[in-house]
C-alpha cells in the first residue's frame, strides 16, 4: 500500500510538471506574432525586436548557469514554481509597459523565469523518472508552443491589441502555475534536494572532455532546430519559389512532426534506450537534409522539412536524460546547467551566423549547412560514447 501511495504521488506530481511545461511553451513565438503591432504603436525600428528576443535569451542562459547551486539546496519543484510565477507576472507586466525601455526591463525576469522553470523541471524529471517521461515533458512544451501560436493571432483579432495578447497568455500561465502549486502541495513536498551540502559550483566539470562533448551536441542541436524554424521558410519561398501558403504548411508540418516525434520517442525510448534514439534522430535528420538538397523537386522539400522535425524530436530529451544517467546525481545539476545555458546561446548564435552565411552566398546553402551540423553531432556523440 505504501508503494502504491508513493507511485500515485509520483504520477500526480508528474501531471503537475507537465502542466507547468505547457505553460513554459506558451510565450514561444508570441513576440514574433505581435511585433508588427507592437512596433507600430511604439514607433520602433524593425531590428528593435531582436533586442527584446536577445534579452530574453541571455536572461534564460544566465539563469541556467547559476541555478545548479540552488538545485542542490532547494527542491527543484520550489524553484520551478518561482520561475513559473516570475514568467507569468512578467507576461502580465507587458500590458502596462509605457515605453520600449520598460519592455526591455520586463524581458529580463521573463527570460530568467523561463530558464529557471526549464532547467529545474528537466533536472527533476531526468533524475527521478524514466526517459519516456522526459520525452513527454518536451512533448508538453510543443503543445504549449503550438497553443500559444494558435491563441495569439486570435487574441489579436478579438481584442485588437498586443497588450491583451500578453495579458491573456499571462493569465493562462498563472493558472498553470496555480495548478502546479496545487500538485506540489498534494504530492511533491516529500521530495528532498539532491545534495544539500554541496552548494558550491563544481568547476572541475570544465576539464572533462566527455562533458564538453555532451554540451556541444546540444549546442549544435539547438542551432539546427532554430535554423530550420528561422530560415527554412525563406528557403522554400525565395529560393524554391513555393507559394507562401505552401511554405507555411511545410513549417506547420515541421512543428507537428516535432510534437509527434517526441511523443513517439516517449513510447519507444524505454525499450530502445537513449543512445539508439539519438542515433536514429540524427540519421533521420540526415535523410531530411538529403531530401532538401534536391531542390528541383518541390515534394522533396516538403518531405524534407517534415522529416527534420521527426528526426530532431528525440535528440534533446534523450540527451537530458542521458546526462543525468551518465554523470550521476552529484554532477548532473552542474552539467545540465552548462548544457542548457549553451543550448540557449547555440540557437541564437548559430542561426544568426548561418543567416549571415546565406545572405552572402545563397539560401541553397541551407541543406549543406544542416549536414555539417549533423556531422559535428555524430563526431561528438561518438566521443561522448567512449
Amino acid at each position: 500500500m505504501h508503494n502504491l501511495s508513493g507511485e500515485r504521488r509520483s504520477r500526480g506530481m508528474l501531471c503537475g510538471i507537465y502542466l507547468a511545461f505547457i505553460g513554459l511553451g506558451l510565450p514561444n513565438g508570441l513576440l514574433g506574432i505581435v511585433w508588427p503591432s507592437m512596433r507600430r504603436e511604439l514607433g520602433l525600428p524593425l531590428e528593435a525586436g531582436g533586442v527584446l528576443s536577445g534579452v530574453i535569451l541571455c536572461s534564460s542562459a544566465a539563469a541556467c548557469l547559476f541555478l545548479p547551486r540552488f538545485l542542490k539546496r532547494y527542491r527543484a519543484a520550489e524553484l520551478a514554481l518561482l520561475g513559473s510565477g516570475l514568467a507569468a507576472v512578467s507576461l502580465l507586466s507587458f500590458r502596462f509597459a509605457p515605453s520600449y525601455l520598460v519592455l526591455v526591463v520586463a524581458c529580463v525576469p521573463l527570460g530568467a523565469g523561463q530558464g529557471v522553470l526549464d532547467l529545474a523541471l528537466n533536472h527533476h524529471v531526468a533524475g527521478r523518472y524514466s526517459s519516456r517521461s522526459v520525452s513527454w515533458l518536451h512533448t508538453c512544451w510543443c503543445v504549449g508552443a503550438g497553443g500559444g501560436v494558435l491563441l495569439a493571432p486570435r487574441a489579436m483579432k478579438w481584442f485588437g491589441s498586443w497588450r491583451d495578447c500578453y495579458t491573456l497568455l499571462g493569465l493562462v500561465q498563472l493558472c498553470m502555475t496555480a495548478a502546479f502549486f496545487a500538485a506540489f502541495l498534494l504530492w511533491g513536498r516529500d521530495d528532498a534536494p539532491d545534495n544539500a551540502e554541496a552548494v558550491k559550483p563544481d568547476f572541475s566539470i570544465l576539464k572533462d572532455t566527455a562533458i564538453w562533448s555532451c554540451v556541444l551536441i546540444v549546442f549544435l542541436y539547438s542551432g539546427a532546430e532554430c535554423s530550420v524554424s528561422m530560415w527554412a521558410n525563406s528557403l522554400l519561398v525565395e529560393a524554391r519559389q513555393l507559394s507562401p501558403a505552401t511554405a507555411s504548411a511545410c513549417m506547420s508540418a515541421f512543428f507537428a512532426a516535432l510534437l509527434i516525434g517526441r511523443f513517439l520517442s516517449g513510447v519507444l525510448v524505454n525499450r530502445l534506450g537513449d543512445r539508439r534514439m539519438i542515433a536514429a534522430g540524427i540519421a533521420v535528420s540526415g535523410t531530411a537534409s538529403v531530401f532538401l538538397c534536391i531542390g528541383s523537386i518541390p515534394a522533396f522539400s516538403t518531405v524534407g522539412i517534415a522529416l527534420f522535425g521527426l528526426g530532431l524530436a528525440p535528440i534533446m530529451p534523450c540527451m537530458v536524460h542521458l546526462t543525468a544517467e551518465h554523470f550521476g546525481a552529484e554532477r548532473a545539476a552542474d552539467v545540465q546547467g552548462l548544457q542548457f545555458c549553451i543550448s540557449y546561446l547555440g540557437g541564437s548564435i548559430l542561426s544568426t551566423v548561418l543567416g549571415a552565411l546565406y545572405a552572402h552566398t545563397t539560401l541553397e546553402a541551407f541543406a549543406p549547412s544542416m549536414i555539417a551540423l549533423l556531422l559535428g553531432m555524430v563526431v561528438l556523440f561518438r566521443r561522448f560514447g567512449k
